[in-house]
């Protein structure tokens, strides 16, 4: 499979607004193994697997409408997930979309500038298991999202 090509449940984002996710991570199983769970609670998941399909997806205004919100790997091929978040973060078109960094840089450095560059929470993928994944989606959708980093 072409890393550039897009997986997880077909529609137009427009059509799901808030309950369309944007997953930029380039393990295929964890992507997989989430975009099941998500499904399941009636979410639309889109997961791309590299740095610069992200990176492309994040510039297409038209695209980004409809999506609700951005779970972003740091460790991708070709463009890092700072990167990624710096454009979303600094563009008007989408600067207001949440982005949760789920990664293994669990030190409190890469949590810092997550949280600088303008990710609403940090979820280390070791500590976390998908339903806490879900539900914080789901809290940070509602409007109850603050900044916790979920490094323990």
């Amino acid at each position: 499979m072409d890393d550039a090509e897009p997986r997880g449940t077909p529609g137009t984002p427009q059509a799901h607004g808030a309950r369309t996710i944007l997953f930029i991570e380039d393990d295929i199983y964890i992507s997989d193994m989430l975009a099941k769970h998500f499904r399941d609670q009636q979410y639309v998941i889109e997961c791309l697997y590299d740095g610069e399909a992200a990176m492309r997806r994040v510039g297409n205004h038209e695209e980004m409408a409809g999506v609700g919100i951005v779970l972003l790997d740091l460790l991708l091929p070709n463009i890092n997930g700072f990167e990624i978040l710096k454009k979303l973060k600094t563009d008007a078109a989408t600067k207001a979309i949440p982005v949760i960094v789920i990664s293994n840089l669990g030190d409190q450095e890469h949590i810092d500038e997550a949280r600088r560059l303008g990710a609403v929470d940090y979820i280390i993928k070791a500590n976390a298991l998908p339903r806490d994944i879900v539900m914080k989606v789901e809290e940070v959708l509602a409007g109850g999202g603050t900044w916790r980093a979920a490094a323990s």
